[in-house]
């Protein structure tokens, strides 16, 4: 144990089932663990009789519960069972290391939906739409008509044509990419893009400044931004503000539709 910790050797007096999980936060990201997180917390798992895995999510929802911060990025996507997922109709995922690729098969009216969201936002409290957030996304569509896809961090119900659940970020209509802002209630929306170019790959990022605005880039060009409807806290059962991602696609004719995520990003500022 000693040679994982640079501090001091930590022993089972110190760790029990009720351990000090905010000082281990601490302590691992002020730099006292020489290796990385899988040795830190394997070593720990044998010392207070729980899973590695059990103990980095103690240990990350110590600091979260601490500094109210959310930082959430993914650009790997192997593991299937990190992510929720639906699927109706003949609508399929491939799953990726470098993306999640999301189709519709050729039922009309098939959908994908993907979301990530934080666990116990409700009590904790962590999440909120007062607080600045960005998000950023690299995604591809391949299609241009006859679909309805969703990039967002919060709710977007792609499913169908009302998209009034809370949230900032990005929607593609048939071939025209808008950015998108609702509250539970009603929607506002910014035309970005028309038309889409199936060809390319588009980076996209929202900035919540929260009570004031949302402001659009692609490709890093501002694209404007929007000040109504903007999402507020209690939607969906009090859990929008808890969705670091929401990846949807739909589609509106009995054919294929196809859209890929690269790249996610969720960040929402400390206290």
């Amino acid at each position: 144990m000693a040679k994982e910790l640079r501090h001091k050797s930590l022993t089972s007096s110190e760790l029990t089932e009720t351990a000090d999980w905010e000082g281990l936060a601490t302590h691992y990201l002020t730099g006292g663990v020489d290796n990385d997180i899988l040795v830190y917390t394997s070593a720990l798992a044998k010392i207070v009789g729980k899973t590695p895995a059990e103990v980095a999510v103690n240990i990350i929802k110590a600091f979260a519960d601490r500094a109210k911060v959310i930082w959430w990025y993914c650009n790997n996507w192997g593991m299937s069972a990190m992510i929720d997922w639906q699927v109706s109709g003949s609508g399929n995922i491939a799953w990726y290391a470098t993306g999640v690729y999301i189709r519709t098969g050729a039922t009309s009216g098939s959908y994908v939906i993907l979301d990530k969201g934080i666990t116990e936002n409700v009590s904790t409290g962590i999440a909120t739409w007062d607080k600045n957030r960005f998000f950023y996304a690299v995604v591809k569509c391949y299609y241009a008509t006859s679909q309805r896809v969703g990039i967002v961090t919060g709710w977007i119900h792609i499913n169908t044509e009302d998209h009034t659940e809370a949230h900032i970020g990005f929607k593609v209509m048939d071939n025209i990419l808008y950015g998108t802002v609702a509250n539970g209630t009603s929607e506002s929306t910014l035309e970005i893009l028309n038309p889409i170019n199936t060809e390319k790959v588009m980076v996209l990022e929202a900035y919540l400044t929260a009570g004031q605005d949302v402001k659009f880039y692609l490709d890093g060009v501002y694209k404007g931004l929007i000040n109504t409807n903007l999402p507020t806290n209690g939607a969906e059962g009090n859990k929008a503000e808890g969705v670091m991602l929401c990846f949807g696609i739909r589609n509106t004719v009995a054919e294929n539709r196809e859209a890929r995520i690269y790249e996610a990003c969720c960040v929402q500022e400390a206290e």
